[in-house]
């Protein structure tokens, strides 16, 4: 059977040293990690420095927390549409596949640039950037033995799955993987309308309600239709003891209702 490693991403917990980052994610119970060099580590501006002294470091921090690289995360911008701009980024890109192989990484991780970045480009003309971005990356990554992953992102050049599809047929290389965060695919517009309806409902004062007459009855017609009889429900009813492992069931009659209640062993 597969085993799942629950691993964190290195960026969540802040910047730190290599060392100081790889024990904190330890000692918070993870087992591995998506390290960012450029968003996790101290000192970390640019993939230059990156140096062999700190992979070196990585790796004797990696030895004492326990903590392995599943991820070696490389943000690059693979979507440009303007070649000058692609081929840097693709260039940031191969200058990690070493890094990743020294880490012993699970893969090297991207994702496929957000479209906001060039407005005046369609997603066509970026997907068809994608695909030779990573033309020029995975043979690379062939040679040196090291996986690549890109993720989808429903505002990215890759966007859906059936973006995803195309991107793998295309490229079809057992060292280009795929990142999946299911929160990415989905567009949260109707949530984030709902959501601000419901802040808004709450933000108004609630309306008064009409005082309850003594005695505890129902307060007039409008709630009657919602009345129930509130001994059912509100006061304790004695209950038999049941043997472990056995399914109760009572039916309370007359209203329609069935409630079960089951004890484990």
């Amino acid at each position: 059977m597969s085993e799942f490693i629950v691993g964190a991403r290195g960026h969540d917990f802040g910047r730190h040293s290599a060392e100081e980052l790889l024990c904190s994610i330890g000692d918070a119970g993870f087992r591995c990690t998506q390290l960012a060099y450029t968003k996790a580590v101290e000192g970390v501006k640019s993939y230059a420095d990156v140096t062999p002294a700190l992979v070196d470091a990585t790796n004797a921090a990696v030895q004492k927390s326990g903590v392995s690289i599943a991820v070696d995360g490389t943000y690059v911008e693979l979507g440009y549409a303007d070649e000058d701009k692609r081929r840097a980024e693709v260039a940031k890109a191969l200058s990690q596949v070493p890094v990743a192989k020294a880490l012993r990484a699970g893969c090297m991780g991207s994702e496929t640039t957000n479209m906001a970045k060039q407005p005046t480009v369609s997603r066509k003309e970026a997907q068809e950037a994608l695909l030779r971005s990573l033309g020029e990356i995975i043979p690379i990554c062939e040679e040196q033995g090291v996986l690549f992953a890109v993720e989808c992102v429903y505002y990215h050049s890759m966007n859906t799955p059936e973006a995803v599809r195309l991107v793998l047929d295309t490229i079809a290389s057992p060292n280009l993987r795929v990142i999946c965060d299911l929160a990415n695919y989905v567009q949260p517009r109707g949530f984030l309308r709902g959501l601000q309806r419901r802040l808004r409902d709450a933000a108004r004062p609630a309306p008064a309600r009409p005082p309850r007459p003594a005695g505890g009855g129902c307060p007039g017609p409008r709630r009657q239709r919602y009345c129930v009889h509130e001994e059912l429900f509100l006061k304790p009813r004695p209950r038999k003891a049941l043997p472990l492992g056995e399914l109760a069931r009572k039916r309370l009659r007359g209203q329609g209702r069935c409630q079960t209640a089951f004890t484990l062993r």
